[in-house]
């Protein structure tokens, strides 16, 4: 009879064990974590998480969290959930550097709740695990700090204290112009949250949403001049979210951007430097008008959508009107070097055509627009049609742009991403490939979709972490909806430790030169392109402490 692997040893099944995990291990109940952590060093104003793991044999655990620290008041702690999967991966197109090796029917960590007051479960023979945050949003002082993390049952007598020592060096990392975009759908805020679309209700929780996407690293923001034309199945229209207000009277288009004004106020002034504005054709294809509204003799309709091509007649005399009022209000706005703007996503090249007329008539009245899309295929940028090609990581090797993105696709030849299935590595990498390819924009289409496939359902995404089936689950969206804003994911956070690692390199570079940088990270495995790297969470974090260790050595050399 063959002898069963226990995945907890025999000499532990019968005793409680409290230990400190990095963050860059995804820790399941029925596996003891093997990433142990007991300390890290960073700079003044990176925030840093680690996590704290426990079992206990116990079924009626209820323990009260309490943090103790100089930095208490910089610390947090939230519990990780776990959520099911069915559909974790594509069985023809992944590769060996997953967490589970069946493609449906899975539970995942990556749900970050606060911690209750009152007291948090801990499961019996089981890995319960708490996600705890150092926050550098206002500055860490420089120095050695001690986090205690004391556990403590009601109940019973359960009592540990785990220890962290967080070095925080006398450095910053630089701001840079990096350019980090993850659409928002907002007919999902309004949806989800039950609120009407752009209301002050609304804004109370968008702000929240908001905040969250420009902690990780987020700095260009999907703007929605028109109903975004993004997931849209053909013939069918999700909630109207446009910001520019039209009239018809008479024949003739009236805008009012007094509701646009209001959003990139809004948005401006928590943290977002660069605005992107909704695609003016519909996706994959450019065939179609995204869908608008107006007020044609005082009754509101459609008055474009799936219905009309976007090569008409009518709809190239509606853009053309538009943005010659549009060109207008950003003079006087002043943000004509923040903004880009979009077409049609993933454009093929059978309608290069109707794409060039769409174009043509942007370039009129904005000769120097920065035409951003996302592509497949070089036709357009070797045309001069666009000029910021957002390139997906897999086309990478034959099809080279400062912009890069991934989505569902990209999950074979250890490309990085963020899907549940996917150890936290494998996502954090990013950082230093965007560092090591000159990359200075990346794209991905997702924040917090909430629908289904085509955006033909509402979804739960507490149970529904797939679209439905269509896309595996870590794609739709990072973070999920509270009651006012957002929780996050585990994977939000490793994802925006991805963009502190790519500021490091920036700042060791500033001390070495970027030639240096690159040939450290050649020697170290990391080359050119966005499959070659070192699949180790251990190395991941040796590399970064040698990246930190040289920062220092070099800042003082170059004081003395």
């Amino acid at each position: 009879m063959k002898k069963i692997q226990h995945t907890v040893d025999e000499t532990e099944k019968n005793k409680s064990l409290q230990i400190t995990v990095s963050s860059l291990e995804k820790i399941f109940p029925d596996k003891k974590p093997t990433l142990l952590q007991s300390g890290f060093c960073v700079f003044k104003n990176e925030t840093f998480h680690f996590q704290v793991a426990c079992y206990t044999v116990n079924i009626r655990e209820c323990c009260i969290i309490e943090v103790e620290s100089d930095l208490s008041d910089k610390v947090s702690v939230r519990r990780v959930e776990y959520l099911p999967s069915n559909y974790a991966m594509n069985i023809f197109r992944t590769d060996d550097y997953v967490l589970k090796k069946k493609p449906n029917g899975q539970i995942f960590p990556d749900l970050l709740k606060p911690v209750c007051k009152e007291g948090e479960s801990l499961r019996q023979n089981s890995w319960s695990t708490f996600w705890v945050t150092v926050d550098a949003t206002n500055g860490l002082p420089v120095g050695d700090h001690q986090i205690k993390i004391r556990i403590k049952s009601q109940l019973s007598d359960y009592d540990k204290t785990s220890i962290f020592n967080l070095s925080v060096l006398d450095d910053v990392l630089p701001e840079t112009d990096f350019r980090y975009t993850c659409w928002m759908h907002y007919d999902c805020i309004a949806s989800t949250h039950s609120v009407e679309m752009f209301s002050n209700e609304y804004y109370a929780i968008f702000d929240n949403y908001l905040k969250s996407a420009v902690k990780h690293g987020m700095t260009m923001l999907y703007t929605p001049i028109f109903t975004p034309a993004l997931d849209t199945a053909v013939g069918h229209y999700r909630d109207t979210a446009q910001l520019v207000e039209v009239k018809v009277i008479e024949g003739h288009y009236v805008f009012d951007f007094a509701k646009l004004d209001y959003f990139i106020n809004f948005v401006l002034q928590r943290g977002i430097k660069y605005l992107e504005f909704s695609h003016l054709a519909t996706q994959w294809g450019a065939n179609c008008c995204p869908k608008v509204v107006a007020q044609v003799d005082g009754v509101e309709k459609r008055i474009f959508g799936w219905d009309v091509l976007s090569d008409s007649k009518e709809y190239l005399t509606f853009l053309d009107a538009f943005l010659s009022e549009f060109k207008l209000y950003v003079a006087k706005k002043g943000i004509e070097d923040i903004i880009y703007f979009h077409i049609s996503d993933e454009p093929t090249i059978s309608v290069v055509e109707k794409f060039k007329k769409i174009r043509d008539v942007l370039i009129k009245h904005f000769p120097n627009a920065k035409c951003m899309d996302a592509l497949s295929d070089s036709v357009y940028r070797d045309e001069g049609l666009i000029n910021h090609p957002v390139v997906c990581t897999d086309h990478y090797k034959n099809f080279k742009s400062n912009w890069v993105y991934y989505c569902c696709v990209q999950t074979f030849d250890y490309l990085s991403n963020r899907l549940f299935n996917m150890p936290s590595q494998r996502t954090r990498v990013l950082g230093y490939q965007l560092y090591r390819n000159d990359c200075n924009g990346f794209l991905h289409w997702a924040f917090n979709f909430y629908n289904s496939a085509g955006s033909l359902s509402k979804i739960n995404p507490y149970v529904t972490t797939d679209t439905g089936g269509h896309y595996p689950s870590g794609d739709s969206f990072v973070v999920y909806p509270s009651n006012d804003g957002v929780y996050e994911s585990l994977r939000h956070e490793v994802l925006g430790d991805a963009f502190y690692d790519y500021r490091a390199l920036k700042l060791l570079e500033s001390y070495i030169g970027r030639e240096n940088v690159i040939k450290m990270l050649d020697d170290a495995g990391l080359k050119e392109g966005f499959t070659v790297y070192k699949r180790s969470a251990r190395w991941h974090l040796s590399f970064r402490r040698k990246i930190n260790k040289l920062i220092i050595k070099n800042k003082y050399k170059h004081y003395c």
